[in-house]
């Protein structure tokens, strides 16, 4: 695990994967799908994704080295988020201490305090990371500077979602990568907004949390002022007035190249849906069931385009799975059909680099098979 993360601390994601999986891996952690997807992109990874990467590498780094603000942190969003499910444990050290190892993992609210609020992502930056890490990393030192408040998410058009945010209305152009997936516009979220260098030169550091309105302005409310937690005690008195429902930030862990929620795998096999053709079809012709998915989807994406000028909803699922070369390749041979163009050039328009690119020229070669 050591030299897994020394391999990230220096930017070499093909590395740390290998290290990585050579340890205790745990089930359902993101970190090897990750490692991987950065590790294919290399140099066509943008800036924002290995900055996402960084931060991620602050908490994990705190928790290796018993950070002693590690405990301070779990212990106040056990306080103030999970009291309903540790009040049984108080008296459990080992379930109480297992269930503090979850919320340190994966908790949403726990991961902002620690990296932003309690300084790990700068100390991460000033003592542990390497030239070939920080030489990638996109407008980090702002994002350190960046605040937690409240937005509205209004509308979704092309690449760009529009937020507005409550403290003062101000309105705002983000990179639409799936923040409002499974919460539509308009929809309140809580979140923090950053600096990027690519169009439209601003986006959510991590999925925002989705919250209701009268919490989302309490949260406004209180940012307005000096308190630099002011949106987790908000957020702890929506909980404790039931508006904000117990385990609301754990499980919003993404790739980092997205704000889309992983579906969980099946607990059940036998309760899985039976396959659709497409798929049938496509694994059939040798591809692996994760790349045929993500023909799928884009297929799908490609179906949208063809009805409707509108594509903002289905153009983070085509990023999500078109940073993977693997579909890229596949889409080449499996969905560049003569009628594909225009399809592909208008999912080219809603969707960031390198996956504009890609689609650019599967439209390329879909023109080619017309001619």
């Amino acid at each position: 695990m050591g030299l897994a993360l020394d391999a990230e601390a220096r930017g070499d994601a093909g590395a740390a994967l290998e290290l990585h999986l050579a340890g205790l891996v745990v089930d359902g952690s993101l970190t090897p799908h990750r490692l991987l997807e950065v590790a294919r992109l290399g140099d066509e990874a943008p800036g924002w994704m290995y900055s996402r990467w960084a931060v991620d590498q602050a908490g994990r780094w705190m928790l290796a080295n018993d950070d002693p603000r590690c405990d301070d942190v779990v212990r106040r969003i056990l306080a103030c988020l999970h009291f309903d499910a540790i009040e049984p444990l108080l008296h459990d050290e080992v379930a109480f201490r297992e269930y503090g190892t979850v919320v340190a993992a994966s908790d949403w609210a726990y991961r902002q305090v620690a990296a932003y609020e309690c300084g790990g992502l700068r100390d991460f930056l000033d003592v542990r990371a390497e030239q070939g890490l920080l030489d990638r990393l996109d407008e980090i030192d702002e994002w350190e500077r960046a605040a937690v408040t409240a937005y509205e998410l209004v509308s979704a058009s092309d690449d760009v979602l529009h937020a507005r945010r409550m403290t003062d209305g101000f309105e705002l152009e983000l990179l639409n990568i799936g923040a409002a997936t499974d919460v539509g516009t308009p929809s309140t979220v809580v979140g923090r907004v950053v600096p990027i260098s690519v169009w439209p030169f601003s986006m959510f550091e991590s999925r925002p949390l989705h919250v209701d309105r009268q919490t989302a302005e309490a949260v406004a409310v209180r940012m307005a002022g000096d308190d630099d937690l002011g949106w987790l005690w908000e957020l702890s008195n929506a909980y404790y007035d039931g508006r904000f429902p117990a385990g609301s930030t754990l499980g919003q862990s993404t790739l980092w190249s997205t704000d889309i929620v992983p579906l969980r795998s099946y607990e059940d096999e036998r309760s899985a849906p039976d396959e659709a053709g497409r798929m049938k079809e496509l694994k059939a012709a040798g591809l692996s069931e994760d790349v045929a998915n993500g023909v799928c989807v884009c297929e799908v994406g490609l179906i949208v385009a063809s009805v409707s000028d509108d594509v903002s909803a289905v153009a983070p699922h085509v990023t999500a799975v078109l940073m993977d070369p693997e579909v890229h390749e596949a889409l080449k041979v499996h969905a560049t059909a003569q009628d594909r163009a225009e399809g592909w050039r208008a999912l080219a328009k809603a969707t960031p680099s390198p996956v504009r690119e890609r689609c650019l020229e599967l439209a390329a070669i879909s023109e080619r098979f017309a001619s």
